[in-house]
Formats: structure tokens, sequence, C-alpha cells
């Protein structure tokens, strides 16, 4: 019996120890995220007259693509989220009327465990 105990205690240990040393993968491991996790944007006109692009670091697949878009989506002040796993941005249309700062934005994603590297602003038909 003790013996089941020290082997099952060191399969654990050896388990969390591995899990700890490859939990930085971002870019190094054995899959390759493709062009299918990229969430697109649509051919549909959108009505927002503002948008937001920002560059995320950390950003790997199409589970933090997700997670991403429901946060922004869920701030009401968002139209349309999406999100280029291949350039590591995210793009948003900002509802007529309504608002998101800068520091909205970094406050939304380091809560979701993103940080934004840069934060570029649009009007429809060009640059802020």
């Amino acid at each position: 019996m003790k013996l089941k105990k020290t082997i099952l205690t060191a399969v654990v240990i050896t388990t969390v120890a591995f899990g700890q040393a490859n939990a930085g993968h971002d870019e190094d491991h054995s899959h390759k995220h493709s062009e299918e996790a990229r969430i697109e944007e649509p051919d549909s006109p959108i009505s927002s007259e503002e948008i937001i692009h920002i560059k995320v670091t950390g950003l790997v697949c199409d589970f933090c693509a997700r997670s991403i878009q429901k946060v922004f989506l869920k701030t009401g002040a968002i139209e349309e989220a999406y999100v280029n796993l291949k350039h590591k941005s995210v793009t948003l249309y900002v509802k007529k009327g309504k608002n998101l700062s800068d520091k909205q934005v970094r406050k939304f994603l380091e809560d979701s465990g993103y940080a934004s590297a840069k934060i570029s602003r649009y009007k429809k038909g060009g640059k802020r």
C-alpha cells in the first residue's frame, strides 16, 4: 500500500513538473496554427464608423480567439469583433454612438490574460 502511494505521488509530481516546463509554448509546439483557426472578417457590410485594431501578445489558438471575441462583444459597445491568429491581432467595430477608450480595451485584454502591444483607431474610410 505504501509503495502504491509513493508511485502515485511520484507520477503526480512528475506530471505537474512536466506541465510547468512546457507551459510557455507560444510557438514552440508540435501542432501548427493554420488558417482554419483564424476568425475571418465577413463580406457583409458593418455599420460601424470607428474601427479599433489591436496587436495582442500571447494569442495562439482558436480558444484564445473566441474568448477575446466574447469579452469584447459582452461590453455592448462592439458591433463585431474579429481575431486574426496569424497576425496576432484583434479588430473591433464600435457601435454607432458608443465609445471604448484605449484604457478600457487594455483592461478587457488584461482581465482576459492578454496584453496589447499596439492599439490603432480608424474612422471608416481612413486613419483617425
